[in-house]
């Protein structure tokens, strides 16, 4: 098995996302005992288009 692994600040993780049309709802850093870099989980979200409201139920008025 073959691995490639890059090493990036959360910051420029977080700024790649938001570039990318993500939004970052959390970010969780942590720097481990034991480790010169610091880990980062981010939990980032696709924005959903809204559609106009249409159909029974909708509040518009029909005559």
């Amino acid at each position: 098995m073959s691995l490639d692994v890059y090493l990036l600040p959360p910051d420029r993780v977080a700024g790649l996302a938001s570039r990318a049309g993500l939004t970052v709802q959390a970010t969780l850093v942590r720097r481990p005992e034991n480790a010169r870099d610091p880990q980062a989980c981010l939990l980032v979200r696709k924005p959903v288009p809204r559609r106009p409201p249409t159909g029974v139920g909708s509040g518009i008025a029909l005559p």
